[in-house]
């Protein structure tokens, strides 16, 4: 037990090292904070832009942080077992006297921390963006509980691909494209739901369900009493996906 638990902080360890200590974290990270600041800035210096209602600035806002953060958890999160394999340090991995569990949790753990890194930069941004108005609080805990819950499913999912990728460029490459699937329907709203194809694909989409959850609770005003359905979809995606993340990695294969 304690050579595996030791294994899955090693593993946590490298990740935040890769993160914060290499050319994908230092691409990452600044990348994403100078998005953040051109949305900001636009929004408080653009004639149109800072006519629209400050709810609206918060949502999407927000928005943002949770599109370029699940883009972060997918690639990275494709790149994990992928990239082992590119390495050719997959089989001492598997060799290790470490179950496919805790294998799981250090991969998930790699995968998570672009999302928490994210958290960290984007929380300034959104009480700038909320700031006279009492919803701040309330926007960055949904924007917590929910993106933190779409992370674990994306990331569970991009390990899974990572898994059956010959190599990281593929497995980043169908990351990218099932990314796009989940994410862009997500940004069409009600044009999504204007017919019963729509409105089911709404319904089941995990991005649909933070983004209409973010919607309701900023824009709204919703309680949590109407997101009760949203977020037991978005909890059994992110179960169901790491289930598959977990099967892959049993019948891992080392070619």
């Amino acid at each position: 037990m304690r050579a595996r638990t030791l294994k899955v902080r090693t593993l946590m360890v490298r990740s935040l090292l890769e993160l914060g200590a290499t050319t994908k974290g230092l691409v990452w990270l600044p990348t994403f904070g100078l998005m953040l600041s051109l949305l900001v800035y636009l929004f408080l210096t653009n004639a149109e832009l800072s006519l629209m209602d400050q709810r609206t600035m918060i949502f999407m806002t927000a928005q943002a942080i949770v599109l370029l953060g699940m883009l972060a958890v997918g690639v990275v999160g494709a790149d994990t077992i992928a990239g082992e394999r590119d390495r050719r340090t997959l089989e001492a991995l598997v060799a290790a006297p470490v179950g496919r569990s805790e294998l799981l949790a250090g991969f998930l753990s790699s995968a998570l921390a672009p999302w928490a890194a994210m958290m960290l930069i984007a929380l300034p941004y959104l009480a700038v963006v909320s700031a006279g108005s009492d919803s701040f609080l309330l926007a960055a805990g949904y924007l917590l509980v929910t993106g933190s819950i779409l992370a674990l499913g994306i990331g569970a999912w991009a390990i899974g691909l990572s898994a059956g990728s010959g190599s990281s460029r593929n497995g980043i490459l169908t990351a990218l494209v099932v990314y796009a699937g989940l994410a862009i329907p997500a940004l069409l709203g009600s044009a999504l739901r204007a017919n019963w194809v729509g409105r089911a694909y709404d319904f089941v989409d995990p991005f649909s369900n933070v983004m209409n959850t973010l919607d309701s609770v900023i824009i709204d005003g919703q309680g949590l009493s109407h997101q009760g359905i949203r977020m037991l979809m978005l909890g059994a995606f992110s179960l169901a996906t790491i289930l598959y993340a977990h099967r892959r990695i049993a019948t891992l294969s080392l070619s």
